[in-house]
């Protein structure tokens, strides 16, 4: 059995693949239960590249994110809105929603077998996902670039995370495309409505 550490290494060498559109990579991923319990650890890295954009962009951390991996920061929050910590909480929950989702589109798909590899690619390659808005707000946070850079950079991180999204959920299961963009469409529809009730819960 291999060790907790050896586990994700093997599960974010196989996302740096996935990201990149390797098909083969998502044969890679191990889909026993142990694996998928390890593949939550990409939860709190998720949260801590979070956290680090703010630092270094300057901002308030907010739940205000697009699809499972890319931090839209925000300027400071007006009083009543959302803090820190419960931005925090709010990133969490709609981290775990769509995987609901495609738990339960894989079993009207008959193909349910597939899921627990699904849930690891999708959780590792979250990871990897936020990772250019993180370089890049440190980056541009050192050479003092104008926040529309950032925009841009986020606007064009967001089209790949969608893409990669898609991508890992057509091969991890095993879907047509067709499928891959239902579900896809119905993870954006979730995300949405989630962000406007836990804005309104926790706020």
């Amino acid at each position: 059995m291999t060790s907790r550490g050896e586990e994700i290494r093997h599960g974010l060498r196989a996302a740096s693949k996935a990201v990149r559109f390797q098909r083969d990579a998502l044969a890679v991923f191990n889909d026993s239960n142990r694996a998928v319990l390890i593949s939550f650890w990409a939860l709190p890295l998720f949260v801590g590249l979070h956290v680090m954009t703010s630092v270094f962009a300057g901002e308030i951390l907010t739940a205000a994110s697009t699809i499972e991996g890319v931090t839209e920061v925000a300027k400071e929050r007006p009083a009543g809105e959302m803090t820190p910590v419960i931005a925090v909480l709010s990133l969490i929950v709609r981290w775990l929603f769509p995987l609901v989702i495609a738990y339960e589109m894989a079993r009207g798909m008959a193909v349910t077998r597939a899921w627990p590899r699904y849930v690891v690619a999708a959780n590792w390659c979250a990871v990897l996902q936020v990772l250019p808005i993180t370089i890049g707000a440190v980056v541009m946070q050192i050479v003092g670039a104008p926040p529309a850079a950032l925009q841009v950079l986020l606007f064009v991180t967001m089209i790949w995370v969608i893409v990669v999204d898609w991508f890992v959920a057509k091969w991890a299961l095993g879907i047509t495309g067709k499928q891959a963009t239902v579900l896809l469409i119905m993870m954006l529809a979730s995300d949405a409505v989630l962000t406007q009730i836990t804005a309104a819960i926790l706020t």
